[in-house]
């Protein structure tokens, strides 16, 4: 639930305060310690240009192409302390 929580809210986040980014895919991924959080994003910077058409037959977001390199949050809750990382 914490997890869901924080992932709405960076959601959010770049929503509100970062128009140009559009947020392709947020998930959890495995973190070095139990005490840290790693979540994985993947974005895009929205230039003005058309966005690329889904493959044929494809309705859903879901297995869209997103951007190879992520960038990693990792929130190391024992400590109080949050790092970005670049994938």
């Amino acid at each position: 639930k914490i997890i869901a929580t924080v992932i709405d809210e960076i959601r959010h986040s770049i929503e509100r305060y970062e128009p140009r980014v559009r947020l392709e895919r947020i998930r959890e991924v495995a973190s070095p310690s139990l005490a840290k959080i790693r979540l994985e994003l993947r974005c895009r910077l929205e230039t003005g240009s058309p966005p690329e058409p889904a493959p044929a037959g494809d309705e859903s977001s879901a297995d869209a192409p997103v951007p190879e390199r992520p960038i990693y949050i990792l929130i190391d809750t024992a400590r109080q302390q949050l790092a970005v990382e670049p994938g």
